[in-house]
């Protein structure tokens, strides 16, 4: 059969919502690096998770080329 849908609430359990995080932000990456990739398009990603103060970068470049860039604490001034 096919898959249930998800209630979109907030996830109390926090080490739950950690998780759940970091899964669907790899997966969100993972599906704009396809969509520059098919379509030919420019594209750029910021998250920002303030519970831990991790931030990601992806940006799709023809100049640049691919890159990906993991928790920058200078960035947010801290």
């Amino acid at each position: 059969m096919g898959r249930n849908k998800i209630q979109m609430n907030l996830i109390q359990d926090n080490k739950e919502r950690q998780i759940c995080f970091r899964k669907r932000r790899i997966g969100a990456v993972k599906k704009l690096m396809q969509l520059s990739i098919l379509s030919g398009c420019r594209v750029e990603l910021k998250i920002y998770y303030e519970e831990d103060n991790s931030l990601l970068e992806y940006r799709s470049d023809k100049e640049l080329g691919l890159s990906i860039t993991k928790p920058l604490e200078s960035y947010l001034n801290l």
